[in-house]
């Protein structure tokens, strides 16, 4: 692969921002909602915006994600002040797995915990330092930990709230067959996110994207205004009704260790090319199977949830699951160290 470059593009969210990021549930993707963004919708977003600006161009960059050389991650919390910002990567389920002396770690703590800061996790501290209120900070009863010195000033912050409100379905149409159906249709119930705001602490999401070195200025520019569009369009569902909004997206170069490390967490959904991710530990959820307009259904995948730990680097892919529908399932991978865990 050529060399790459990584960024992170930092997604300011209004004050109390509303978002909804269907999950696949019995019911609809509307009675669930993900706390985050993942990498389908991300990538959807920016192949929408591509499609829609330069079809050419759209499908140069479409061609370089398939062939790895664009890769994106799934979006992630970060809280930040007037002195610092906090970003939080998931925590690698590896955690949930290990066998822990319940005379000082508590594994039902452990497997609440959602993120866990990148400070934290470059630290190498583990589940015993974790609640351990001189060298961790937990937020959101501890969905969120990160280290005590960079926590000053976050100790009462929450990140998120999630509401869930009962709808009425209203079909637009004269038709009386369809007004019968109508009247059998039953109320439904969408589950929305919601960032908190609280004052002088501000909440929202980011992301990881690399390229290969090798794609022209020209083609990378254009990837940036894709990207960019998202302010105008937003992102997730609901936006016709305010959802989803996107104040301003910030760039900046991101930079990781990629020496000393003994595994590898991937940062999106992965849809694995080959057998070998039997090898590591990882959650599975579902993508796709929605109706639309011209289809009842879209394919169902089943995916590898971010957080996954491989011993490895595994090869992903894109997949068709409809007609001009696609799933991206590269995997973003970051090394990390994981101290006296044994893959």
């Amino acid at each position: 692969m050529n060399n790459m470059k990584a960024y992170c593009y930092v997604l300011e969210s209004p004050p109390g921002a509303r978002y909804h990021f269907g999950e696949v549930t019995r019911d609809s993707s509307l009675s669930s909602s993900s706390i985050h963004p993942h990498s389908d919708t991300l990538f959807g977003a920016v192949i929408h915006n591509a499609f829609n600006k330069n079809k050419e161009k759209a499908q140069q960059i479409l061609n370089s994600f398939e062939n790895d050389e664009i890769i994106i991650s799934s979006a992630f919390f970060y809280i930040e002040n007037e002195d610092k910002r906090i970003h939080f990567l998931p925590k690698p389920i590896e955690f949930d797995f290990a066998i822990y002396d319940t005379a000082s770690v508590d594994p039902k703590k452990v497997r609440q915990v959602k993120m866990l800061s990148w400070e934290l996790v470059k630290a190498g501290l583990g589940p015993d330092k974790w609640f351990d209120e001189n060298y961790c900070l937990a937020l959101q009863d501890g969905e969120f930990i990160c280290l005590k010195s960079e926590g000053k000033g976050f100790e009462t912050a929450e990140l998120y709230s999630k509401q869930i409100t009962p709808k009425n379905p209203i079909l637009y149409t004269s038709d009386k067959k369809d007004e019968e159906k109508d009247d059998e249709r039953k109320i439904y119930y969408q589950t929305d996110v919601f960032l908190s705001y609280q004052s002088e602490i501000k909440v929202g999401y980011y992301f990881l994207l690399k390229h290969s070195e090798s794609l022209s200025e020209q083609l990378l520019h254009f990837l940036d205004e894709c990207v960019q569009l998202i302010v105008d369009f937003g992102l997730g569902g609901d936006r016709s009704t305010g959802g989803g909004a996107i104040n301003k997206i910030e760039k900046m170069p991101f930079e990781w260790d990629e020496e000393n490390n003994n595994a590898f967490v991937n940062l999106s959904l992965f849809l694995p090319k080959d057998e070998n991710y039997r090898k590591g530990n990882y959650k599975v959820i579902k993508r796709g199977g929605l109706g639309t307009k011209t289809e009842h259904r879209l394919k169902l995948i089943q995916c590898i949830a971010e957080g996954g730990v491989f011993p490895e680097k595994l090869n992903g892919q894109i997949v068709e699951i409809g007609k001009e529908k696609l799933k991206n399932g590269q995997p973003y991978w970051l090394p990390l160290n994981l101290k006296n865990f044994d893959l």
